[in-house]
């Protein structure tokens, strides 16, 4: 017997009650993501930290994150060799830039 499809592993899962089960560990993994994403501790090198708050910490041994973490590159100022976080956006040219507000205060 070869590996299951989408559908033969869905059917499995109705089968056997477990639909609400997975759905709901899906919710909860999505939430810690977000919530370290909104309330982790970002450094101007790039690295998210639970900067010692246990809460942080257990999410951070769920989702089975190292404390620190490098942030993803997607994540970052576009300017070259910036390492902060972007939370700015603005359009130029034939673009769109995503910064650090240092950076966007130099435009």
């Amino acid at each position: 017997m070869g590996p299951m499809t989408a559908a033969e592993f869905g059917a499995l899962l109705v089968r056997h009650g477990l639909v609400d089960a997975a759905v709901h560990a899906i919710r909860v993994r999505n939430a810690l993501v977000e919530m370290v994403r909104q309330f982790a501790y970002v450094s101007d090198s790039g690295q998210r930290s639970t900067g010692g708050l246990s809460t942080l910490q257990e999410a951070f041994a769920v989702l089975g994150l190292a404390d620190p973490h490098d942030c993803d590159p997607n994540e970052l100022c576009d300017e070259p060799g910036c390492r902060r976080l972007a939370t700015c956006g603005f359009p130029v040219a034939d673009a769109y830039r995503l910064t650090c507000g240092r950076h966007h205060d130099e435009y």
